[in-house]
């Protein structure tokens, strides 16, 4: 690879070779820049090499590092491309190994593309979390959310007079309630401005702010992926997230999570604040877009490094977080409510300790007691994990309707709250 400060031209001579040759691999990084057949792919090649961990290649048009990698599981991650002709690119191999390039018609299939389901368009008010990231010498992505379904674009300029610029004339190509949007083809260490368009379904044009977005010199970092996964409320994977990693004196980078809820980027491509490589110290910071929660993370010197699942997690108040633990213990109200004849008490705790429903009749008595012994730090509020009562008192036997009272316990709250059954 060579870094040139302007364009030049460089006279080769001798025969190039032009049928592919065996490469050797030995354990650890390899540049690899040997003829092979054209129509060879990152997802391609990964899976028929032996030991075969991470492809990396140098994208000039964005002048960012990008790499497919081997997580395990038959799971590959990364943005596919194509492996030039012309170019070389970085192999890393768990073990010395031979490849012969060639394209094999049964070479594993390890992700077949999906097709992506396009939400109806729903009424847009407002663009919210407008963030620039993954800043490059000719690159940048822009980020944000907005509180309905809606199509998007970028339009840019370099001066207030300059005629906005669009990606793809008059299309907004862009839909959903999470906009990941990437600009390319700029000029190195200049100050762009940068509006994000959205029209919802009656044909309404929303705008955001202006930002100004200011491009770095031309520079590169060691490659180094990290990925992790986002999970929703029910443990599934949650597709589409933005997902924001920062570090201390450094330009953020973003990602966006793919149908099986991972995300992926390349420490490489993290700048200084001046612009300059970032040399990633060891903690970076992880959080949704949009959330107030950051998940610290230490990272480590290893090509491959998989972070913190985020998790959404529900509180007793019904608000969706994305906090590892609560603040405080509490108890929220029962659901459904009324009900007949069963109900599901949440709570959560931030510390764990013996807890204890007690449940009251209106006069006083106590009818029925659930003991759950010791539970963990945690939020309990979803249907398999919150207390279960199924109406029924301490001999087995239906209670009749009226108004009822719960008391919890634990070793750092005693709270009681009303509840009613209804038959």
């Amino acid at each position: 690879m060579l870094n040139v400060g302007v364009a030049s031209n460089w006279s080769v001579t001798g025969q190039p070779l032009s049928t592919a040759t065996d490469v050797s691999l030995v354990t650890g990084l390899n540049l690899v820049g040997a003829p092979h057949p054209v129509g060879l792919t990152a997802y391609g090649v990964l899976p028929v090499i032996s030991g075969g961990q991470i492809i990396t290649q140098w994208d000039a048009t964005t002048q960012s590092w990008k790499s497919v990698f081997d997580i395990g599981s038959s799971i590959i991650l990364g943005d596919d491309f194509n492996l030039g002709t012309q170019q070389g690119y970085f192999i890393q191999v768990s073990q010395n190994s031979t490849w012969t390039p060639a394209v094999v018609s049964s070479a594993p299939q390890v992700r077949l593309a999906e097709p992506k389901i396009v939400p109806a368009l729903e009424a847009v008010n407002q663009i919210q979390n407008l963030t620039a990231a993954n800043l490059t010498s000719t690159s940048a992505t822009v980020a944000f959310r907005t509180d309905g379904v809606g199509r998007s674009r970028l339009k840019w300029r370099l001066k207030t007079n300059d005629p906005w610029q669009m990606e793809d004339g008059n299309q907004l190509p862009h839909i959903g309630h999470n906009h990941h949007l990437q600009l390319s083809g700029l000029e190195p260490e200049q100050t762009y401005l940068v509006q994000a368009e959205v029209a919802d379904r009656d044909g309404k044009i929303k705008h955001s702010q202006v930002m100004m977005v200011t491009t770095t010199a031309v520079s590169t970092g060691q490659p180094k992926v990290v990925y992790g996964q986002v999970m929703d409320l029910s443990g599934h994977p949650k597709a589409d997230e933005l997902v924001v990693l920062t570090a201390t004196e450094a330009q953020p980078l973003l990602a966006q999570t793919d149908s099986k809820g991972y995300w992926q980027l390349n420490l490489g491509n993290m700048k200084t604040l001046t612009g300059d490589p970032y040399t990633v110290e060891a903690e970076v910071h992880l959080s949704v877009l949009g959330e107030g929660i950051t998940h610290r993370q230490m990272v480590e010197d290893l090509p491959i490094q998989q972070l913190t699942t985020i998790r959404y997690h529900q509180d007793v108040t019904g608000q969706v977080t994305t906090a590892l633990g609560p603040h405080q213990s509490d108890v929220g109200q029962n659901y459904p409510n009324p009900f007949n004849p069963e109900t599901w008490i949440p709570y959560q705790l931030h510390q764990e300790g013996q807890v204890q429903l007690e449940i009251y009749a209106s006069d006083g008595r106590m009818i029925r007691q659930i003991d759950l012994g010791m539970q963990p730090v945690g939020y309990h509020t979803t249907r398999d994990r919150a207390i279960y009562w199924d109406g029924r008192n301490q001999r087995g036997e239906w209670v009749t309707s009226g108004v009822y009272f719960y008391r919890l316990s634990t070793g750092s709250i005693d709270k009681v709250r009303k509840m009613l059954v209804l038959k």
